[in-house]
């Protein structure tokens, strides 16, 4: 029932791995460790007595929020699973799913009072009814048009509100007494809902026009409900049969038995489907295959449902029972897109208080720190300072003439990341040296240093006389400096300089001059750091077949 908002990192969490095997500079020693849990880790934590969660959704100020079905509630949680609010919706309403809208709001169905309910981050609620009488709103989904789309199960439709609250249509479902129940916005490029049918037992989609269609009949008795994507794909779940089932096309679906009666799915942070079930809630690789169940702890009782990905990284559910959230530990530690900052950069000298901002990561919960003090401004000269271990520090003696720079590793309950690094800042009258030029570029990736990487993205072929698209993609996003392009096949050079880099990634649109010769022609990509950057300078290449 619950669609993850998250989609596959592809080549940023890709190449991490060669960053994080690249981290250049003195180790952070000095950072306390962090105690993690194994992947499939279960956890839970208490809401208000009765409450009867039934779903979760991962709001966009980094708390998590529950529908509470038997409340009537939403409960505001923290990333320790601590309940630091409660928001009344309304006596026997009945929330059933919950999801963070496009509007930074919350959005729920309240199948007791026939209705789709706002709730602002601080607690505000809004309640707009639905046109059709008795519909028992189940599930609610942001569709390719930023509206929300919601299903009916008494009155067999799917439903189209507006943010500003507006309820533009209900649309009909063919088959009679489908009983429609979970719905996800497509795969990228569809303009389509997709949607289950408990009752009848079948999945559908809808356009954005509304015109339905029910595709295709999953087994007897498999009551499918929860639906969602995973690597841009249509899954849902099937209690009645213990199935995983997979749209391999609108009239294709492939069944895989997963050995428990699972209700709903979220796309994991690190690929694969976390699945709720009665009293577990299991792990599948990215073909849908079990990989873990992991039963709920003593105490707990389910059914758990409505999972979501939190900001931390790890899978959050309701566990309805016994009125807990729970959190199953990913196994994936946060990653940095963007290194910390020091404030100030300049004039900075003996006696000087110097901030470190924590950077920007994925999945972080906490941050610890450690400063560096550096001979020169080659991060390789920099040794930890002992004790400095604050998120900001004040510039000693020992540090005139000298550079200093800070470290931070993001930790969640699945672990720690390596740190990354601030770039090092000069204290008094100390001269940065130039960066080195880049090595020679042997392969299409290559570090950047500091736990980053790049890598260069080419077409397999181009056609002479035609253009195609070359991508050097960081996986960082606060890259600064330039970006040369070279094109070479036989004695023809075709050179682009001083390319913008955007977001940590530069486009390029190449026109093959139809005088080159058919073949295999290489693409090399050199960035050059600025001299302010937090990273080194690196080449990489590639091939592309020219025909």
């Amino acid at each position: 029932m619950r669609q993850s908002t998250l989609r596959a990192r592809g080549l940023r969490a890709g190449i991490s791995l060669i960053a994080a095997a690249t981290m250049t500079g003195a180790s952070l020693v000095g950072l306390a460790t962090t105690a993690s849990a194994a992947a499939g880790d279960v956890t839970v934590f208490g809401l208000t007595a009765q409450s009867a969660p039934a779903g979760v959704a991962q709001g966009p100020d980094g708390f998590l929020y529950t529908a509470n079905y038997s409340s009537g509630t939403v409960s505001k949680v923290d990333s320790n699973g601590s309940v630091v609010a409660n928001f009344a919706l309304g006596a026997n309403t009945g929330p059933t799913a919950i999801i963070a809208g496009p509007d930074g709001n919350l959005w729920l169905t309240l199948a007791g009072t026939n209705a789709i309910a706002k709730v602002t981050t601080a607690g505000t609620v809004t309640s707009y009814g639905i046109p059709t009488a008795n519909s028992r709103p189940v599930d609610i989904a942001v569709g390719p048009d930023g509206a929300l789309w919601f299903t009916e199960f008494n009155t067999n439709k799917i439903g189209r509100i507006t943010t500003a609250g507006q309820v533009t249509a209900e649309y009909a479902v063919p088959t009679a007494n489908a009983g429609v129940w979970g719905i996800t916005p497509g795969p990228e490029g569809s303009n389509r809902m997709y949607f289950t049918e408990y009752t009848a037992g079948k999945i559908g989609f809808i356009t954005m026009a509304g015109q339905v269609t029910e595709t295709v009949a999953t087994p007897a008795n498999s009551r499918p409900q929860g639906i969602g994507l995973l690597a841009n794909s249509v899954w849902f779940a099937q209690p009645g049969t213990s199935q995983l089932g997979h749209l391999v096309s609108d009239t294709t679906i492939a069944q895989l038995s997963v050995g428990a009666a699972v209700n709903d799915l979220v796309e994991g942070p690190g690929g694969g489907l976390w699945l709720t079930a009665s009293n577990s809630i299991l792990q599948t690789n990215n073909q849908g295959g079990v990989v873990g169940n992991y039963g709920l702890p003593a105490g707990a009782t389910g059914p758990a449902g409505g999972p979501a990905v939190g900001s931390d990284g790890n899978v959050w559910f309701a566990v309805s029972g016994s009125s807990q959230i729970g959190r199953a530990a990913s196994g994936v530690v946060p990653e940095v897109t963007a290194a910390p900052v020091l404030t100030p950069t300049t004039g900075i000298t003996p006696g000087t208080p110097v901030a470190a901002s924590n950077g920007t990561w994925n999945y972080a919960s906490t941050y610890a720190y450690q400063w560096q003090r550096c001979s020169t401004s080659d991060v390789a000269t920099c040794a930890n300072i002992a004790g400095a271990t604050a998120a900001a520090y004040t510039v000693t003696t020992t540090e005139n003439g000298q550079f200093i720079r800070a470290g931070v590793s993001a930790s969640n309950a699945s672990g720690a990341a390596q740190a990354s690094y601030s770039a090092p800042v000069a204290v008094g009258s100390a001269t940065p040296t130039p960066k080195p030029a880049p090595a020679a570029a042997t392969g299409p990736t290559a570090s950047i240093g500091n736990g980053a990487s790049v890598q260069i993205l080419t077409p397999k072929k181009q056609k002479l006389g035609k253009r195609a698209v070359y991508e050097v993609v960081f996986t960082v996003t606060d890259v600064q400096g330039a970006v040369n392009l070279q094109f070479s096949k036989g004695s023809k050079r075709k050179i682009v300089s001083n390319l913008p880099i955007q977001n940590g990634t530069v486009k390029y649109s190449w026109k093959a001059k139809k005088n080159w010769k058919k073949g295999k022609a290489t693409v090399t990509a050199t960035y050059t750091a600025a001299p302010t950057s937090p990273y080194s300078s690196a080449a990489v290449k590639s091939t592309v077949k020219l025909k």
